[in-house]
């Protein structure tokens, strides 16, 4: 794994989601939203964070399953490459940032 892909996979599955988790300035206003009328609200649903939180989850799992395979060289390719084909199947035509080497 290249060092853009681990400073990548750092942002998008642990900082930027720690960040939201916390009571800080960026989770609050990262959930309100102007209505019509102008005012502004609350917004309750985090369906995109979910499946923020899932396909970055779901990638991490392969990354690290994949450089255990390299490091100790388990000759585990033949289990690994279906399951990143599916999570390609899966998530493409998906907006996301969570995209890494071998899994996307």
């Amino acid at each position: 794994m290249d060092k853009y892909v681990s400073i990548h996979l750092f942002m998008s599955s642990y900082l930027l989601d720690t960040t939201l988790a916390h009571a800080t300035g960026e989770s609050v206003n990262s959930k309100m939203e102007q209505t019509a009328d102008g005012s502004w609200t609350y917004r309750m649903a985090s369906s995109g964070e979910m499946e923020h939180a899932l396909r970055a989850g779901h990638n991490l799992m392969l990354q690290v399953l994949g450089r255990q395979n390299e490091h100790f060289g388990y000759g585990l390719e033949d289990l690994l490459v279906p399951r990143i084909e599916a999570y390609r199947k899966i998530w493409s035509g998906r907006d996301s940032t969570v995209g890494a080497q071998g899994a996307e």
